[in-house]
């Protein structure tokens, strides 16, 4: 066998400057490619340069930073018990920003974490009351990559409050303890890969649980909308 891959061997170096005078060059584990033409591996067998094994740099790890704006909602209109009024409510700008981790699964498939800080805003108009939300927010999505530049977000978001406070006529205070610590909720976007490390991500996520706000004789309860805009950097792999 090892006088099979020496004559092999050979014989090619002797086609080397018919064909195109170039030099063989020596990869690694024993694998002799001749540039633009073949490549000869330690035991003889011969194969096309493209279907060398090449790296792949979708299946690192990747870590990054995020930040950008939101528009919120607080839609009592999808609280419980629903509403015999509609209320009309308006969308509040927010920001969020903070640390991701992107694994990759499989092939196009990853995962991806992220760890947030985020502030997030409503309004009741017909009562003038704004409210201001701060949380920590934990969106845990699948990134499937679609075509070169565009992938897909889905999955779903864990957020715990850490401050909320409520304006009304000219006077602001703390709610924190009136309201529900815990939101959950459905997200689905997509990313656009401006270069290999700034990406533009856009996503709607739709709260699934009622958030309450306990009053002095009952509780009004809404649920979160938000849409997010953000610049993802991701120079660590």
């Amino acid at each position: 066998m090892r006088r099979h891959a020496l004559i092999v061997l050979l014989l090619t170096c002797m086609y080397l400057p018919i064909t195109n005078g170039k030099n063989i060059d020596i990869i690694t584990q024993g694998v002799y490619v001749i540039p633009d033409s073949i490549a000869i591996t330690g035991h003889g067998v011969i194969l096309p340069n493209d279907a060398l094994p090449t790296s792949d740099t979708n299946r690192k790890l990747r870590f990054g930073f995020k930040s950008g704006i939101s528009l919120s909602n607080t839609n009592f209109n999808k609280g419980f018990p629903r509403p015999t009024v509609p209320v009309e409510t308006a969308w509040k700008y927010g920001f969020a920003g903070g640390l991701l981790l992107e694994v990759p699964i499989y092939k196009n498939l990853h995962l991806q974490q992220e760890y947030l800080f985020s502030s997030l805003g409503g309004e009741v108009v017909k009562e003038r009351v704004r409210y201001r939300f701060s949380y920590l927010s934990l969106p845990v999505l699948l990134k499937y990559k679609v075509v070169n530049k565009f992938a897909l977000l889905v999955g779903s978001q864990f957020d715990l409050i850490l401050q909320v406070t409520e304006s009304s006529a000219g006077n602001t205070k703390t709610i924190v303890h009136e309201t529900e610590g815990r939101s959950f909720g459905a997200v689905a976007g997509v990313t656009y890969k401006i270069s290999d490390t700034l990406s533009l991500d856009a996503r709607y996520i739709s709260g699934i649980n009622h958030i309450g706000i306990r009053l002095c004789e009952f509780t009004k309860e809404f649920k979160l909308e938000i849409v997010q805009l953000s610049f993802v950097i991701t120079p660590f792999r």
